[in-house]
């Protein structure tokens, strides 16, 4: 059975207090952003004048959201102040801003962005929309009814325009003022032999691949993380358009990623843009993290590797100089991606960002 839920128009405007458009994201005269030589990795972005090296633990354990505008901007989440983070990748670093866009202490987590142009994020129990490139003019689409999802997280939207949101156990279409619930997690029966995992949320990271098949890494209660709620990678599940739960063919190793690769920690993925993903994944209570890609056959590499602490990069205010071995980056993997020809961005959650190289077919 499904839910449907009413919006009235009209809703609250979001204020920034003056007007804000994406061409004021870049410093002057950057020059064009050309991808790094596969397997090297450089910094594209670097953080505001007098600030140390960020990674925000307020948005929790995954990333809450990173998208790419038509115009090369990506919007990230920050919640140590709550706001949007701007980047435009240029031949040289360039700053990572924050773009302040409610006063209000909790955290902007989700995007979503339509064949339309509009992009969506949500912002406690209310879901926004704007057009870029203008952001100072995000409104609620949201209102009286609107239930309250635990995360209220969009991530990412079908190609009839159709806005999907993660929350408090199900997968949810936004369409037309209206808020359909099309599957819920008590439905999802795991298929391995395993005892049954308890599904307890979504969780944050998702996405919709070229399909519109629905990708989403749901939290798992374990105790061994005393309540902590975990996304593993052998959890990660697909919700194709007639609601059929489908899994990605996984590798059983991947050099250069030690351990039971299944139980990875899954903080961000995306679409590799042919069926396959790419996965930002590290161990439970331990320093290394991973990029992986796991092709639609189930073939996967290691991407990118860090065993930097992000605690002990602020106190050293590290820098990367120019090109580093992209198995070997200085600085802690961000947990949000876009992908570009031949590149990875690596950013979101943080107040800096990584470019990867990757081979272009």
């Amino acid at each position: 059975m499904t839910t449907k839920i009413r919006f009235r128009r009209g809703i609250a405007l979001v204020s920034f207090g003056a007007a804000f458009f994406l061409s004021g994201c870049s410093d002057d005269k950057p020059g064009a952003f050309v991808p790094p030589a596969p397997g090297s990795a450089v910094q594209v972005g670097v953080p505001p004048s007098g600030e140390k090296l960020y990674v925000d633990h307020s948005t929790g354990y995954s990333d809450f959201g990173t998208i790419e505008l038509p115009d090369g901007t990506i919007l990230g989440h920050r919640g140590d102040p709550p706001c949007l983070s701007t980047l435009r990748p240029a031949a040289k670093p360039q700053t990572v801003r924050c773009l302040t866009v409610k006063p209000d202490k909790q955290v902007p987590v989700g995007f979503a962005r339509t064949p339309d142009g509009k992009v969506y994020f949500g912002w406690g129990t209310v879901l926004y929309a704007g057009t870029p490139p203008r952001l100072d003019d995000f409104k609620g689409v949201s209102g009286p009814g609107y239930p309250v999802l635990t995360d209220n997280t969009p991530i990412g939207a079908r190609s009839d325009g159709t806005v999907i949101v993660i929350g408090q156990k199900n997968v949810w279409e936004f369409r037309q003022g209206a808020l359909t619930s099309v599957y819920q997690l008590k439905d999802l029966h795991w298929p391995r032999p395993d005892a049954q995992p308890e599904y307890v949320g979504t969780g944050t990271a998702g996405f919709v691949d070229p399909q519109d098949t629905i990708w989403i890494a749901p939290d798992r209660g374990d105790p061994q993380t005393h309540g902590l709620e975990l996304s593993l990678l052998e959890d990660v599940v697909g919700i194709t358009k007639t609601g059929t739960p489908v899994w990605p063919k996984l590798p059983q190793q991947i050099p250069g990623v030690p351990g039971d690769l299944a139980k990875l920690e899954v903080v961000g993925m995306i679409s590799d843009g042919h069926g396959g993903f790419f996965f930002r994944v590290e161990q439970y209570r331990t320093t290394p993290q991973y990029v992986i890609h796991v092709t639609a056959d189930g073939a996967g590499t290691l991407v990118a590797a860090s065993d930097v602490d992000p605690d002990d990069q602020a106190a050293r205010n590290v820098k990367m100089s120019g090109p580093t071995d992209a198995l070997h980056i200085p600085l802690y993997l961000p947990k949000g991606m876009v992908l570009r020809p031949g590149a990875l961005i690596l950013g979101g959650a943080a107040n800096y960002a990584v470019a990867v190289g990757l081979p272009q077919n």
